[in-house]
């Protein structure tokens, strides 16, 4: 099993497996934003150490009724990979109940070495609420891939020069700043009135100011399609591909044309809420979100407003955030204060 990227990554978390045999050792938080590549990464350092390892993975439904015991299935297992560890809480202020008794059995067996996983936005959470860091000494936050490792991945399909890689030669007007208006609610007087704003396009901005440095280093077209796409989606791959499947037409890439994906939802706090709980624990299960909310929030019209502008995506009672909304749902909960 290959990864790529992450090699700086790896080699702290081997090197902390490689010390605890002599010291006592230090528990792991592998910290990453929505398909960012966590569980990836924890499934490569799981086959790395398969003979004294267990490892355990969280539902969508934030369940694990065995008792924490049973992961010592004998005894030359001391490394335990618990993968999604925030789908077992609850935003909700006795809503830590599952997530604490983890963190006991942590406590209470320092012999052994717990590495875990976190979504990003769930992690800084906790931290403000439980200083869940206290109980993992090594935090590794996982970077952004590059743009080589973004090309590897996505040319992997294709014969040298069966896609083709061309510069637009249209004239296009290109927007560095937008307006855009804001909706707000006002509950007693019943009414709704539009704030118009001004909204940078940061994802141009950045891409100029980056593409006129690459362009010193003399970069094909093949190169700066993917330093544009690496800026596109922050590195993120499931994004990456969405991008090049929308881009590529034809067998040809035109690097000026390459998709970006854009959003211009109206929501309200509530539905804005319901938003970034689904988007801070990744994938999430319908009874969980109404185990959380209760009665306070309509979810059933928040999910419709949400699955409308194709921001999360509903399958089977799970929920999940689309690729192409990880930015939006990420600046418009900022603007709502909920990071």
């Amino acid at each position: 099993m290959n990864i790529l990227g992450f090699d700086k990554e790896r080699e702290k978390v081997e090197k902390a497996i490689s010390m605890s045999g002599s010291e006592q050792a230090v528990n792991i938080a592998i910290i990453a934003g929505p398909y960012a590549g966590k569980t990836t990464f924890m499934d490569f350092m799981y086959y790395q150490f398969p003979i004294i390892s267990s490892k355990v993975k969280i539902s969508c439904n934030g369940n694990y009724k065995r008792d924490w015991g049973e992961l010592l299935r004998n005894d030359q297992e001391k490394l335990f990979f618990i993968d999604d560890c925030h789908l077992l809480y609850r935003r909700r202020v006795d809503g830590f109940d599952a997530l604490e008794k983890l963190l006991n059995y942590i406590a209470n067996h320092p012999d052994y070495m717990f590495i875990t996983s976190w979504n990003l936005f769930s992690w800084e959470y906790l931290s403000k609420v439980l200083h869940i860091e206290k109980h993992f000494p090594c935090q590794i936050y996982l970077p952004e891939l590059e743009a080589e490792d973004i090309k590897t991945v996505l040319m992997s399909p294709y014969d040298t020069g069966e896609v083709i890689f061309e510069p637009d030669n249209k004239n296009t007007i290109e927007h560095f700043i937008e307006f855009r208006k804001y909706t707000l609610q006002i509950k007693r007087l019943e009414r709704t009135i539009n704030i118009p704003f001004l909204k940078l396009n940061y994802s141009l901005i950045k891409e100029k100011l980056y593409n006129g440095q690459e362009k010193k280093k003399d970069l094909t077209l093949e190169d700066m399609a993917f330093v544009k796409i690496k800026n596109i989606s922050s590195g993120n791959i499931p994004l990456s591909r969405i991008i090049w499947q929308k881009s590529l037409q034809n067998s040809t890439i035109k690097v000026d044309e390459i998709y970006t994906p854009s959003f211009d939802a109206e929501l309200d706090y509530d539905t804005t809420f319901i938003g970034f709980l689904i988007f801070s624990m990744g994938r999430v299960s319908l009874d969980v979100l109404e185990d959380t909310i209760g009665d306070e929030i309509d979810i059933t019209r928040s999910l419709a407003l949400l699955r409308k502008h194709n921001l999360v995506e509903v399958k089977n009672n799970i929920c999940a955030v689309s690729p192409e909304a990880i930015k939006y749902l990420g600046s418009i909960a900022k603007k709502a204060r909920l990071t």
